[in-house]
């Protein structure tokens, strides 16, 4: 009967016999070495978790020190502000300082003409760099390219 019920499953509904194919038999090595594959790949798997654990450790370690950082600078950031400050105005207290010396010079040996010269050439060195600076500061960068096209010239 059990043979029976085999040959009525393996029939097409025409009642001609299908053909099963055969599964090959895999043998004791084959199985072996699968098995075997698949446990270094899981315990590949469970070491890139671990480094990516101690990754994750690390970043976290890092960006917590750059936090302490930033805020022991933004704690002292007044305090540096007002020392660029005060070397800037020593900056220019001496170079004032040095000019008038200069200026003095001249004016001892009686030369008018030649002061007049190096003041004019300090004017204008002087008024070029604060324009570029100014410019430069006021320059408004966070405008947005605009989407529309450049007018295009149409001649008749």
């Amino acid at each position: 009967m059990g043979q029976n019920k085999n040959q009525q499953l393996n029939r097409l509904p025409n009642n001609s016999p299908v053909s099963v194919p055969q599964v090959p038999q895999l043998d004791p090595e084959t199985i072996r070495a699968f098995v075997e594959s698949q446990h270094l790949e899981l315990q590949n798997e469970a070491m890139r978790l671990k480094i990516r654990e101690k990754e994750l450790d690390v970043n976290a370690s890092y960006a917590k020190e750059s936090l302490k950082l930033q805020a022991a600078y933004l704690d002292k950031k007044p305090e540096e502000e007002r020392k660029t400050i005060t070397r800037i105005a020593w900056i220019v207290g001496g170079f004032a300082v040095l000019l008038l010396g200069f200026v003095v010079f001249c004016l001892m040996y009686d030369e008018r003409e030649f002061i007049t010269k190096v003041l004019k050439g300090l004017s204008y060195l002087a008024t070029t760099g604060l324009g570029y600076y100014f410019g430069q500061r006021n320059k408004d960068t966070s405008k947005p390219p605009s989407d529309t096209p450049n007018a295009q010239v149409v001649s008749e």
